[in-house]
């Protein structure tokens, strides 16, 4: 057999297993070895290959029998697909969706004890907030904290807390963001967490450290805010993890620079970021990069080409279906009008931003589209 003349490589390269199996028609065998080899492949950030194996694993578990026991792998392969799908489609991308759509229903025909499926609510969550759907991320985020509460799993807590602290961050509400980020930080233990990075896109603490570098920067809280900022990005590169390391570079840095008024770092961190991104496809990062670059430029002295550079950064960022942030974008486009003596389209970008702003209860910004 294969799998005992050679073990020490084939525990590396589980693929060659898959195949062997899949030539030989034993396909619950196959199976086994292509979720090891997704999984292992998406640990070292390989969307393109682990995909590859989700979707050849999602192939024959559709031709196995409606069993509870297929029902259950197809939850976790789904579940590693919209990981992944979110790295390189976007947390908002209508694939993504989908994915987490046919998970939660098949978490729904499982029924009983969900708690082992909470990616596929976060991922549910996810996509509706990256939407800026809020009113319904947000009831998510209700309903997962009420699940958790009175129950003992520290790793239950600590992602239910970082998705309502993300939630309420993006909403506005600062203290309450900053509560629950907290507690969510807190409870991070990298020995027994940092699987989750692949599961959940991101490392959720991380994640939780670059929000709460924003709520802090809100409530006037500088110094602390900029320590948060620079500790996540600092633990992500040493994480070594494509998606967290984009997610901490935008975030973290270059749109906490830009608001803290650093237009030199904002340009060092989105240049980093869409270098980072050419490595391997993450668009909805390297479109926000390309986006925030194009601000720097315009404020650098080239408004003209800093507001085309913004159009295309931000088309490409929405093009994944994300409505984050385009609050943010017209404002900052506004500045880079007025740069080029156009205050008709600054007001225009302003009115737009104000719109919106109301209309998806993204709060996080009003007070600077007031302002502007």
């Amino acid at each position: 057999c294969i799998r005992d003349s050679f073990p020490d490589e084939l525990n590396q390269r589980p693929e060659i297993l898959a195949h062997h199996y899949l030539k030989a028609g034993r396909q619950n065998l196959a199976l086994d070895y292509l979720e090891k080899a997704a999984t292992r492949t998406l640990s070292q950030s390989n969307y393109k290959e682990g995909i590859n194996y989700l979707r050849q694993a999602l192939k024959l578990v559709d031709e196995n029998p409606d069993t509870d026991q297929r029902i259950e792998r197809e939850i976790r392969l789904q579940t590693a697909l919209g990981g992944a799908l979110i790295a390189t489609k976007g947390f908002a991308h209508e694939e993504t969706g989908a994915i987490y759509s046919r998970a939660a229903d098949l978490v729904n025909r499982v029924g009983g004890d969900t708690s082992p499926y909470n990616p596929v609510r976060y991922g549910v969550f996810v996509f509706n907030m990256v939407r800026s759907e809020f009113g319904v991320a947000h009831e998510l985020a209700k309903d997962f904290v009420s699940a958790v509460e009175g129950q003992g799993d520290e790793t239950d807590h600590l992602l239910a807390y970082r998705i309502m602290g993300s939630c309420l961050t993006f909403m506005g509400v600062w203290e309450d963001s900053i509560h629950f980020l907290e507690q969510s930080i807190a409870l991070y233990d990298i020995e027994k967490h940092k699987s989750l990075a692949v599961t959940y896109a991101q490392d959720p603490k991380i994640a939780a450290l670059t929000l709460y570098s924003w709520s802090l920067l809100h409530r006037g809280r500088y110094e602390d805010a900029l320590q948060a900022a620079d500790r996540a990005i600092s633990e992500a590169h040493s994480f070594e993890h494509l998606h967290t390391t984009a997610y901490a570079l935008g975030l973290a840095g270059t749109m906490f620079h830009q608001f803290y008024g650093d237009l030199a770092r904002t340009r060092e961190y989105a240049d980093d970021l869409v270098e980072m991104c050419m490595k391997q496809p993450v668009p909805l990062w390297n479109n926000l990069g390309f986006c925030l670059q194009g601000w720097a430029i315009g404020m650098q002295g080239d408004p003209v080409e800093g507001i085309k550079q913004m159009e295309k950064g931000y088309d490409g960022f929405s093009g994944t279906g994300a409505r984050l942030f385009m609050a943010y974008y017209c404002t900052l486009k506004a500045e880079l009008h007025i740069a080029a003596d156009d205050a008709h389209k600054a007001i225009e970008c302003i009115s737009q931003a104000r719109s919106v702003q109301e209309e998806n209860e993204e709060g996080w910004f009003a007070v600077d589209i007031h302002r502007a």
